[in-house]
């Protein structure tokens, strides 16, 4: 029994609609599902048309050969904000041999399961975590048995109940082995890149947030094991990792842990993650910056606290400038997230929200149009018909005008004479280079 997981190419460095970055970075989903399959003694092999650019001809000739054919569009970097031009994901797979040996994973089928059975042809669509709904397939498990599963039965589509998640002490160590990481890096810190997790899910309820993927709660891995997963990847040649988890420092027991013992046992590796504002605190920061950590990921979202209340963020200015502030004073580069467009956003405060930002100098900025999300509350301010908006509000106009905005607010925030003459004192020319094609497709 031959397994092929493979994640397609969308063809951009930042596709135009939406505005979202297709990273070069593992797919430690896809590295999970083969590790854990390995561990049943069932033959994988993983397949990154985003890092390799393998043509269409070669994946087919792989695809010939394999008894079943995971195909991903979106692994856990995208399964909370994913690319809009699915149809790019959707030809892809048409073009794929015996669709009745194909299987759709990611946020797109999850979130529109029957639908995109029908425009691929796919035999099955795995909602959510995909992990151990592929075990069970690969096993040879009947369709009807398989819970998170939506599959093709002759002329009828059936959907299975959802799969309770797993514990997270249970996942093995990803297959670095299957990938080679030296196709990988991240703009922002290097080369030799790979991603972990430490947890799943989010115990807050923004209203511009998808938790589908990731079911309820936050469940955390044990030290032990992430331990032995950094070790495993340096073993395999990564310098730099990204924890991937949405809110990293929920649990500071576990992040405490973690850096003690980094600091303890150093490894070798550089690491970022994402977390909120309200996560964080000096003592915790300075022992992040001793453990290895470089950069921090904060969704700020607004620059106005009557949209950060409006959207649930259950967060207060003040936090967010604390936050900040200590994260520098630790030594620690920052990157904040913003959200362009949210709901009853004013002209005023959108512009205070870049002056926000601004005084918050973070080492980098991202503003991006809110997408509304299927199964979140900014969905129903959408009218029906589109799978993916771009925008909350569905006027060409508003929603050019947003995109206007948020290039404008790039060009403001990164213009700056104080910031140019920081930047070009640190960092080195291949990452200027890379963060320089990175910016310049945002402005497209």
């Amino acid at each position: 029994m031959s397994v092929l997981f493979i994640r397609p190419a969308y063809g951009e460095v930042v596709s135009r609609r939406g505005k979202r970055h297709n990273r070069r970075w593992p797919p430690l989903v896809l590295l999970n599902c083969a590790a854990i399959l390995e561990k049943d003694g069932l033959a994988s092999r993983v397949l990154d048309q985003e890092a390799t650019d393998l043509s269409a001809e070669e994946i087919a000739e792989a695809a010939r050969k394999a008894d079943f054919l995971f195909v991903t569009s979106s692994d856990i970097d995208r399964w909370q904000c994913p690319n809009l031009d699915y149809e790019k994901f959707v030809e892809f797979v048409r073009r794929l041999p015996d669709p009745d040996r194909v299987y759709l994973m990611g946020a797109h089928g999850t979130f529109y399961p029957e639908e995109f059975l029908k425009k691929t042809g796919a035999k099955g669509v795995l909602r959510g975590e995909p992990e151990w709904t592929v075990r069970e397939i690969a096993r040879g498990a009947s369709p009807a048995s398989v819970a998170g599963l939506t599959y093709r039965e002759g002329e009828k589509i059936i959907s299975n109940p959802d799969r309770r998640p797993v514990p997270m002490a249970e996942f093995p160590v990803p297959a670095f082995h299957a990938v080679d990481l030296n196709d990988y890096y991240y703009e922002l810190m290097g080369d030799r890149f790979a991603v972990l997790e430490a947890s799943r899910g989010c115990s807050f309820s923004c209203t511009f947030c998808s938790l589908t993927m990731y079911g309820n709660g936050v469940r955390a891995k044990p030290v032990e094991n992430l331990l032995e997963e950094l070790r495993e990847a340096r073993r395999h040649g990564a310098k730099n990792v990204y924890f991937i988890d949405l809110e990293f420092t929920i649990n500071k027991k576990l992040v405490k842990l973690l850096c003690d013992s980094l600091i303890r046992e150093p490894i070798g590796l550089h690491w970022t993650c994402q977390t909120r504002a309200d996560l964080v605190d000096a003592e915790l920061l300075a022992q992040m910056k001793k453990a290895g950590c470089v950069l921090i990921h904060y969704g700020v979202e607004s620059g106005s606290q009557r949209i950060l209340d409006e959207v649930d963020k259950r967060l207060k200015l003040r936090q967010i400038e604390a936050a900040f502030e200590a994260t520098h004073r630790a030594g620690i580069e920052s990157l904040a997230f913003i959200l362009v467009g949210l709901p009853g956003e004013t002209d005023v405060e959108r512009q205070a929200t870049l002056e926000f930002v601004k005084r918050l100098n973070p080492t980098y900025a991202s503003f991006h149009v809110a997408s509304p999300y299927p199964g979140t509350p900014l969905r129903r301010d959408v009218l029906p018909g589109e799978l993916f908006p771009e925008s909350v509000f569905p006027s060409g106009k508003t929603k050019e005008e947003l995109e206007r905005f948020a290039r404008r607010a790039f060009l403001d925030y990164y213009a700056r004479p104080g910031y140019v003459w920081g930047r070009l004192r640190k960092g080195n020319v291949r990452l200027w280079a890379r963060q320089a094609r990175l910016f310049l497709s945002f402005l497209k």
